[in-house]
């Protein structure tokens, strides 16, 4: 018998939530608990592992298809804010055990514990600059309707950020507490005392979405003459019309040799950039906390980041 179910949609996207699972799944390991992890998908353990370095795995998995992550964009977020509410519920009726959400969207019901890590999604179209797309504020406010927001039970919410948190209360009045997410800076700073630093070398990280924004560094490159931009990046077949559409804009603003796109880097790559660069551009608004930001100062960068967030 499992302590601790901690429910997730997919760590195949490695980004920072994902890490967040990971952690606690460590942490609850470490301290003696049996943990449960439950998905949508199969976890690709040998991709995160070369992503993100040693990774603790669950006592038991439990999953229910064999990928998301090679369907797009469209298909994956109807799949997450469909079958995900359902499998909570689902966990919640049969459980006998601690329920953690570490998707943190379903912050009203549902788990016991709720670690928000984003802007909700039923929440964007009010508050996040992100995704000013009109089918995407259609889409919030339907969903903002769903069913499963009525239950009455309603979970202990964790923030990442005091800027989560002061959205939680002020547009859902819900009171949080504030766990940022762990960041291993040690690595960091030990790995940029052996790399040499590149005054014109302006690193930026994010997954290959529209909404993170990667697509104004061409731009910044045409006018910033002197300066080299790498961009490290999360990719999947949901990443196709992010990736087209800065493709398209290095090519148009003629700065090939100086943007340079990395895509789904091993995690001695991401050291290595990070410790090799002087500067970190920070594209996406309203971001909730921003790991890559932590380590990127840890790795001796200064960060470029903006004032809303």
């Amino acid at each position: 018998m499992v302590d601790v179910v901690i429910a997730h949609p997919s760590l195949n996207r490695g980004g920072g939530a994902e890490r967040v699972c990971l952690s606690f799944i460590e942490v609850l390991i470490n301290a003696g608990y049996r943990v449960k992890l439950v998905t949508l998908d199969k976890t690709d353990w040998k991709m995160l592992e070369g992503r993100f370095g040693e990774v603790s795995r669950p006592n038991e998995e439990t999953y229910f298809m064999s990928a998301i992550s090679n369907l797009g964009m469209s298909s994956q977020a109807a799949i997450t804010a469909s079958f995900f509410p359902l499998t909570l519920l689902l966990l919640r009726h049969k459980r006998k055990s601690l329920l953690i959400n570490t998707y943190g969207d379903l912050v009203d019901c549902i788990a016991d514990l709720a670690y928000v890590n984003a802007i909700p999604i039923r929440l964007s179209y009010k508050v996040s600059f992100t995704f000013p797309q009109p089918s995407w504020q259609v889409f919030t406010r339907i969903y903002n309707g769903a069913p499963f927001w009525r239950f009455a039970y309603k979970s202990l919410l964790v923030a990442n950020s005091k800027f989560i948190q002061e959205v939680l209360l002020k547009k859902l009045r819900r009171n949080s507490i504030v766990v940022h997410p762990p960041v291993d800076v040690n690595i960091f700073m030990k790995n940029s005392h052996y790399r040499k630093k590149h005054e014109d070398l302006i690193v930026a990280v994010a997954r290959l979405r529209l909404g993170k924004r990667l697509d104004i560094i061409p731009k910044v490159a045409s006018l910033v003459k002197d300066a080299k931009f790498i961009l490290l990046t999360i990719a999947d077949k949901a990443s196709k019309t992010a990736m087209r559409r800065i493709t398209a804009l290095i090519k148009h603003f003629r700065v090939n040799d100086r943007v340079k796109l990395m895509v789904n880097q091993s995690f001695e790559d991401y050291l290595n950039v990070l410790s090799s660069a002087s500067l970190y551009f920070h594209t996406q608004p309203s971001e909730a906390f921003g790991i890559s930001v932590v380590e990127a100062m840890a790795s001796g960068c200064v960060p470029i980041v903006p004032c809303c967030g």
